[in-house]
């Protein structure tokens, strides 16, 4: 049983950044979500870094604000047809 006595906690390795700290109300970690080619929080989607949490209901919040706004892009446009055809 030599190699359990060269295995202590002196031996880890030691990284220069602190794992697992979770900031600003977030239950995740900077780089755990990836879209669209940037990186972001898991937990809410969020891809400002150091941005503060909303959690699930930011997400939602986010997509309902998304789904308003191509809504609102589309009567736009068919305002803008309607205008152009009189």
């Amino acid at each position: 049983m030599l190699w359990r006595s060269c295995v202590t906690q002196e031996n880890k390795a030691r990284s220069r950044y602190e794992e697992d700290v979770y900031v600003n109300n977030h239950t995740s970690v900077w780089g755990s979500y990836w879209r669209d080619g940037t990186w972001g929080y898991a937990c809410c989607h969020q891809t400002t870094k150091n941005s503060y949490c909303l959690g699930k209901a930011g997400t939602q919040v986010k997509q309902e604000v998304a789904e308003q706004m191509i809504a609102n892009m589309e009567a736009k446009a068919a305002e803008d047809a309607a205008a152009l055809q009189k």
